[in-house]
């Protein structure tokens, strides 16, 4: 989900029961970077009979925090040879974010 924390689409998934793991796993979080700024625009939400087996929750930041110089993309005349395709490193401009889940 796309959306900063406060924004109706999250609004409509708390009114129907969901929890924002970001919150559950009390943690500061964020999933994006832009000019120094950061904020929480990436959610992933469990429904109250999915909770009890989540076991935690995070951003990977691989994608927000790594310099733009080393983007995925040639915008600003950006220099191809400076990318590294090879690496799991600045695939988006967003962090995933990463449920982890014991089903047992």
């Amino acid at each position: 989900m796309n959306a900063y924390l406060q924004e109706d689409p999250n609004e409509v998934f708390w009114n129907a029961g969901y929890t924002n793991l970001a919150e559950w796993s009390n943690r500061t979080s964020y999933s994006y970077v832009f000019d120094g700024q950061t904020g929480t625009l990436d959610h992933a939400f469990a429904s109250s009979s999915l909770l009890p087996q989540v076991a935690d929750s995070v951003e990977w930041h691989i994608n927000a925090d790594e310099a733009p110089a080393r983007d995925y993309n040639l915008d600003f005349g950006r220099d191809a040879g400076i990318f590294d395709g090879s690496t799991p490193y600045r695939a988006s401009d967003h962090d995933p974010v990463i449920i982890g889940i014991d089903l047992n």
